[in-house]
């Protein structure tokens, strides 16, 4: 979402007249934005965001959510590609308000950029990020497969120098952009399947397990054929005369 952060007041209001309905402060949850600004961007987000809520089983991971950071400023907010609250429970939010979070700000959030997202744009976020609470922020382009990351360094988010080993304190994964595709790793250094990957392995299991079912199946009405056949037999009656 081109969703450039707000710390000002928005064109629509005055800093004290903040929208309102039957007396209670508006949170939007949407701005009218697209989602993602490409397919590829969109798949990448779908990606990070699959793999985390998976691994992440007792924290909050959101896709493009507004975070509000602070009450009674609905001006004050931004939407991450990817937002990680680890401590807060999963479960449905229209927004992320931090104060109704225990007053967690998202400890990892990702951006996927694309020429859309131009550098004051970048530059932005970056500070807004760093003004809110973030201790870790990753950035990939999706057009150029450049991957930058900044780690909080008491009130700064200070830059990685080499992203190409570097691995996160809090999250499970790995993610590096390989021949132009985001590849996601776990921490023993294995390759995770792509969204796509895990539904075509899901399929062939299930393939598999009918295959073997129906196998089971003809094997056990040939046994209990056999043992008919022995009982007519002891009976003193050919099973193939019958």
């Amino acid at each position: 979402m081109y969703s450039t952060p707000t710390s000002t007041v928005l064109t629509s209001f005055g800093l004290d007249e903040p929208p309102s309905f039957n007396g209670e402060i508006v949170y939007p949850d949407s701005d009218g934005e697209p989602r993602a600004d490409n397919a590829l961007q969109l798949d990448w987000m779908i990606e990070l965001h699959t793999h985390l809520s998976r691994l992440l089983r007792d924290d909050f991971v959101a896709a493009n959510l507004f975070w509000y950071p602070v009450k009674g400023r609905p001006d004050i907010r931004t939407a991450p590609d990817i937002l990680v609250a680890l401590g807060r429970p999963k479960g449905h939010r229209f927004s992320y308000k931090q104060w109704e979070e225990g007053g967690i700000a998202p400890q990892v959030v990702f951006e996927i950029w694309s020429s859309v997202n131009p550098p004051n744009h970048r530059r932005d976020k970056l500070v807004w990020y760093e003004q809110y609470g973030v201790e870790e922020l990753y950035a990939f382009d999706s057009e150029t497969g450049e991957a930058e990351g900044w780690q909080r360094d008491a009130d700064k988010l200070e830059r990685i120098a080499d992203m190409r080993d570097w691995v996160s304190p809090r999250l499970p994964i790995r993610p590096v952009v390989e021949n132009g595709e985001l590849t996601l790793y776990d921490r023993k250094g294995n390759r995770c399947l792509t969204v796509a990957e895990a539904f075509a392995k899901a399929d062939e299991l299930r393939a598999e397990a009918r295959r073997l079912a129906a196998e089971n199946t003809l094997e056990s009405i040939v046994v209990e054929k056999e043992r008919a056949f022995a009982k007519l037999r002891e009976l003193g009656i050919d099973p193939n005369s019958l």
